[in-house]
């Protein structure tokens, strides 16, 4: 839920990948595959604790992908009973993903950042607790988000001038090598690195990678606990969906 990377590969081609940093309490080690009212299959791992999920992607095309904040830190608050676990299945759900931008309410959530691919374009929505704001991404430009509840805006550079290294010295960009950035980026500072580890407490759990071709898709999920890595292929079904 706290380090995603996108990267476009040409030819309709792209990667959405997430390190998911929580609780070792809540390791979600079962993926699910379910039949949305929306019509489409949905392939996503379950928080076992929540009952929700951070990462999602579809036989249509779309991913989904939360991470913890918007744009600053925050404080618990009593009112946060709803928990964001929720936001990505009630996404999916919908009927016209372009409307359920416009018109979702988050009343009851704490603040997030959900990056979204509809098979067409990129949107960046966040929630702050009280306003949601929307932008359209360019889906030509690499991006790194990192959760601003655990990571300081300076950690927060030293992260982005790690990806920009990776990319520069990245000839061709395969899941390997995004696994391995994924997996070893900043190591050695085991608080901030892409795979940290504080005291046990809040350490990451998994790597979840998303490869989306022009007619087929590939999941690749590690986890780090296990250290056993599954991998998913299926083939996405043409369909005309309203905005």
């Amino acid at each position: 839920m706290c380090t995603v990377t996108y990267l476009p590969a040409g030819e309709n081609r792209f990667f959405l990948t997430s390190n998911r940093d929580e609780s070792p309490l809540r390791r979600a080690e079962t993926w699910q595959t379910e039949k949305t009212g929306s019509g489409e299959t949905i392939h996503f791992p379950m928080d076992p604790l929540k009952g929700g999920t951070w990462f999602a992607v579809s036989d249509l095309g779309r991913a989904a992908c939360l991470l913890n904040g918007a744009s600053v830190s925050f404080e618990p608050d009593p009112r946060f009973t709803t928990s964001r676990g929720t936001v990505i299945p009630d996404y999916f759900q919908a009927n016209r993903p372009g409307q359920w931008i416009l018109e979702a309410t988050f009343s009851g959530i704490a603040p997030f950042t959900l990056i979204l691919f509809d098979g067409n374009g990129l949107t960046e929505l966040t929630w702050d607790g009280n306003e949601k704001n929307t932008r359209d991404l360019e889906i030509d430009k690499p991006r790194i988000w990192s959760s601003v509840t655990l990571y300081p805006p300076e950690v927060r550079q030293w992260r982005q001038m790690l990806f920009q290294e990776w990319m520069d010295q990245t000839t061709k960009i395969t899941p390997e090598k995004i696994m391995q950035f994924h997996r070893n980026g900043g190591q050695g500072d085991h608080e901030n690195a892409l795979v940290m580890n504080r005291d046990e407490s809040v350490k990451t759990l998994s790597i979840t990678s998303f490869e989306s071709a022009q007619h087929h898709a590939v999941v690749h999920h590690l986890n780090l606990d296990t250290k056993t890595r599954t991998t998913r292929r299926f083939q996405y079904q043409p369909v005309t969906r309203q905005p």
